[in-house]
C-alpha cells in the first residue's frame, strides 16, 4: 500500500505525493521512537519527524541522491533524512506498520489466502555487503536479490534480502512460514479461524537490475 502511494503520478492542482497525508501520519506517528532532548547539551532543536518523513518520501519518489535533497523544501538535509530512516528501520517502525496494516486487512477479510506468488528482483550492490553475491547476468558484478511473497491480490505479506545468486526456491519456506507477528488471526463467519498461510503458491523471477550510485549512502 505504501509503495503504491509513492508511485502515484504528480498531477497539476494536486498535493505532491511526498507531502505525508494526515491519515498516513496518524498510523506512523505512534510507532516512531521518542528521542528525549539532552538537558546538559541540548544542541540544535530536532527537526519535526513529519517533515523529515516527507523528505524521505521525496528522495524515494524522485530517485535523487540523498545529498541533493533541496533545502528550500524545508525537510532538512539529505543526511538528516537518511539517518532518521536508518534509525526508524532499526527500531522496527516499518515492520510494525506493515504488520498493523496486514492485521486490519485480514480482519476485514480483504486478504485472499487461496494462493500466493513468490517473486524476486535483482539490484546491483556496488559497495558489496554481507547480503550480496555474484549477479546472475554477470558474476563479476556483486548484487542482492529482493524476494517477496504476496497473496492472490498482490498485497505483500513478507520480504527477504539475499545475495544476488540465491534462487527463489531457497526463500520459499522462510517466506511461507506462518507468522503471527505478520497477521493477527480473526474469527471466521462460522466461528472458525481465518487461514494465515496460502493454500497454494507459484513463483516468478525477474533479473532486471537498477544501477547503484557510488558515494551514496542508500
Amino acid at each position: 500500500m505504501i509503495i503504491r502511494w509513492l508511485r502515484v503520478p504528480v498531477r497539476k492542482g494536486e498535493q505532491p505525493p511526498w507531502i505525508v497525508p494526515d491519515g498516513l501520519w496518524a498510523r506512523i506517528e505512534p510507532l516512531l521512537p521518542a528521542v528525549p532532548r539532552r538537558a546538559d547539551h541540548p544542541g540544535r532543536k530536532r527537526l519535526d519527524d513529519r517533515k523529515v518523513l516527507s523528505g524521505i518520501v521525496f528522495v524515494l519518489y524522485t530517485g535523487i541522491p540523498w545529498e541533493f535533497l533541496p533545502q528550500e523544501l524545508g525537510f532538512g538535509s539529505g543526511m538528516t533524512c537518511w539517518r532518521r530512516l536508518r534509525d526508524w528501520h532499526e527500531a522496527g517502525v516499518w515492520q510494525r506498520l506493515h504488520e498493523s496494516l496486514l492485521a486490519e486487512l485480514n480482519a476485514a477479510g480483504a486478504l485472499d489466502w487461496s494462493r500466493a506468488v513468490i517473486g524476486s528482483s535483482h539490484v546491483r550492490a556496488l559497495k558489496g555487503g554481507p547480503k550480496t553475491g555474484p549477479s546472475p547476468v554477470g558474476r563479476a558484478r556483486p548484487g542482492s536479490r529482493h524476494h517477496v511473497i504476496t497473496e492472490a491480490h498482490g498485497i505483500p505479506l513478507a520480504v527477504s534480502l539475499t545475495g544476488g545468486n540465491r534462487n527463489d526456491v531457497t526463500q520459499l519456506m522462510p517466506l511461507s512460514r506462518p507468522s503471527r507477528r505478520y497477521v493477527a488471526a480473526a474469527d471466521g463467519p462460522a466461528g472458525g479461524r481465518v487461514r494465515s498461510t496460502p493454500a497454494a503458491g507459484m513463483t516468478t523471477t525477474s533479473t532486471a537490475s537498477r544501477s547503484g550510485r557510488p558515494g551514496s549512502p542508500r
